[in-house]
């Protein structure tokens, strides 16, 4: 149960991860990108237009706020898939540990029995 317990938190954390960088795809707008780039243009030729400098800042502010929303979706896609793989190596790693004591609690057993005979006879 816990070896598949283990296959399904990897495969969740690399599910995890794949999906915060589509995330970070499909919310980048090069639009966007584009028309702060145009804007930047223009404002520089038109230093003394105040249209062009509110559109420009308006533009820069999109740009800005599209890139951290593109890096925090990344960003969460990536953590959360390395808690999740983290997670799963603790259980795989409490699963080991589990095994050996129960192998070891019945090896003792054994030791234990086989004492108890020599000694019975």
């Amino acid at each position: 149960m816990e070896k598949i317990t283990v296959k399904v938190l990897m495969y969740l954390s690399v599910i995890c991860v794949i999906v915060g960088i589509i995330a970070g795809f499909v919310i980048y707008d090069r639009d966007v990108a584009e028309d702060a780039k145009t804007s930047k243009k223009v404002s520089e030729e038109l230093y003394d237009n105040s249209v062009a400098q509110a559109q420009y800042k308006t533009d820069k502010a999109l740009a800005n706020s599209m890139q951290f929303s593109v890096f925090f979706s990344v960003l969460a896609g990536v953590v959360s898939g390395a808690i999740l793989f983290g997670l799963a190596i603790i259980v795989r790693i409490l699963d080991e540990a589990n095994s050996r004591a129960y192998e070891s609690a019945s090896d003792l057993r054994l030791i234990k029995n086989g004492i108890q005979e020599q000694t019975a006879k």
